[in-house]
């Protein structure tokens, strides 16, 4: 009896192992699919973007930045077809020479004729390159297959770029 109980443990911590393991792949899948989708484009882009698939524009409130200020930056989008999967990666304020996205948001589903706003503050908080750096990319799924790697197909990438002011 103890024998089968012994067993029985054994097979279930293995079968949670393998479990957790497919699961930490996943993760790892769509954490490299935000980073490719965000990296795509090497040139600056416009703060504002108009595709057959959607409007989108970036921007802050303060005309000058400098370390320890906090600004309100704002993603406004409105979707002119139906997308899939909709995801938002970006970064906002960065100061640092590299930069790689500090936010995902999985919108799924939007139906054409939708429109959104999204504001949030962000506080300077260094001056490593001179500039703050804003970058949102907007994407929908292309491969939706668990098995494999996350597929996104960009829709629109846009850039707010600012100078930071000495003090």
């Amino acid at each position: 009896m103890r024998l089968r109980a012994a067993g029985l443990i054994f097979l279930v911590t293995v079968l949670g192992l393998i479990l957790g393991f497919i699961w930490q792949i996943e993760e790892i899948n769509r954490i490299s699919a935000d980073v490719i989708q965000f990296g795509k484009q090497n040139t600056v882009q416009p703060n504002f973007l108009e595709t057959e698939a959607l409007s989108i524009f970036l921007t802050d409130n303060t005309e000058q930045l400098g370390v320890g200020q906090e600004t309100f930056y704002t993603i406004s989008c409105a979707a002119k077809k139906d997308i899939k999967q909709a995801k938002i990666v970006g970064v906002l304020g960065e100061t640092k020479k590299t930069v790689s996205p500090t936010f995902s948001w999985n919108l799924g589903e939007i139906k054409a004729g939708t429109s959104a706003t999204f504001t949030m503050p962000i506080k300077i908080a260094g001056n490593e390159s001179g500039f703050a750096v804003s970058r949102v990319t907007v994407s929908e799924m292309a491969k939706p297959r668990w098995w494999s790697k996350e597929k996104r197909e960009v829709l629109a990438t846009v850039d707010d770029i600012n100078q930071i002011v000495p003090q």
